[in-house]
């Protein structure tokens, strides 16, 4: 059952990581690198985030 509550965790902070992204990069005009910066991400996750960001801006 632990497993399963992180995994939820995990994946509610992701799509929370991404709508910041998203946020920051429609009102203050960054770059999705840029966004990533200045929500403090790590760089070991900055690939994979872009990765997702990326889907989500060609959804739209």
């Amino acid at each position: 059952m632990c497993n399963l509550g992180e995994g939820i965790r995990e994946k509610t902070v992701i799509e929370t990581q991404i709508k910041g992204v998203l946020n920051l990069m429609k009102t203050l005009k960054l770059s999705a690198e840029e966004a990533i910066s200045a929500l403090g991400i790590s760089e070991e996750d900055k690939p994979s985030l872009l990765k997702m960001v990326d889907k989500q801006l060609a959804v739209k």
